[in-house]
């Protein structure tokens, strides 16, 4: 994370990141939607959450935005099958400077569903680490988007 002076991990007053003086709980602040949005757009691995059988299924993914839905790359598996049934899931990206000590995380929340071969968010150029086939798109909505910052308020 870099402020507008250049120092990395610490806004300056007049970062959009900086908009609210909401303060969720003590030691965060809130970070507004639509910074969130901006922050995703500069993303690219994130971990979604599915419902698991005894607790919830962390996969990391790499992702891109696409008119205001997150779109990854996969192959068929459980995140495919996850979007075949349009299964309700979380998603996250977060970072963190520990020299700093400073940090802010976004979280989605939405529906998964299998990009349709029309849909614009096919061309959506999305990233990969792994060398693995990953042939298929799968889109999460943004339902509901949170997202907070460590708080530099004593």
């Amino acid at each position: 994370m870099t402020g507008e002076n250049g120092d990395p991990g610490k806004p300056d007053a007049n970062s959009p990141e900086l908009e609210t003086d909401r303060v969720l709980e003590e030691g965060f602040d809130a970070i507004p939607a639509k910074t969130c949005i901006k922050i995703l757009r500069e993303g690219t691995i994130g971990i979604l959450a599915l419902v698991g059988p005894e607790a919830p299924d962390l996969r990391p993914v790499n992702f891109a935005i696409s008119r205001h839905r997150i779109v990854m790359r996969t192959a068929h598996g459980r995140i495919f099958e996850g979007a075949r049934k349009e299964e309700a899931a979380s998603f996250v990206v977060t970072e963190f400077d520990h020299r700093e000590h400073t940090g802010r995380s976004i979280i989605v929340s939405g529906k998964l569903s299998i990009c349709d071969p029309t849909d614009s968010a096919i061309r959506t150029k999305v990233g990969a680490w792994s060398k693995a086939d990953r042939p298929e798109r799968v889109l999460l909505s943004i339902d509901e988007i949170t997202g907070r910052r460590l708080s530099d308020r004593v």
